[in-house]
């Protein structure tokens, strides 16, 4: 169900297609990017490789600032 490719990224099989992958990767020694489609603020891709492989994830939020443009904050997210 996962692959590590590299010390900074993994391969995650999707849950729902067995033809498609995702790749999971890490920066600063934090899960923070999946390939997915999925939006949200944490795909179950990068909570699937948290869980198993015990990699801290951060969560990314984009905002916006006076002069519209957008800036991301990356809080770690430790359990």
């Amino acid at each position: 169900m996962i692959t590590e490719t590299d010390n900074n990224s993994f391969i995650c099989k999707s849950f729902t297609n067995d033809d498609t992958e995702y790749t999971v990767s890490c920066f600063n020694n934090y899960l923070s990017c999946c390939t997915c489609p999925d939006y949200g603020v944490l795909c179950e891709h990068i909570f699937l490789v948290s869980r198993i492989k015990m990699i801290p994830f951060s969560v990314r939020r984009t905002y916006s600032n006076n002069n519209s443009t957008s800036a991301t904050y990356n809080p770690p997210i430790n359990y």
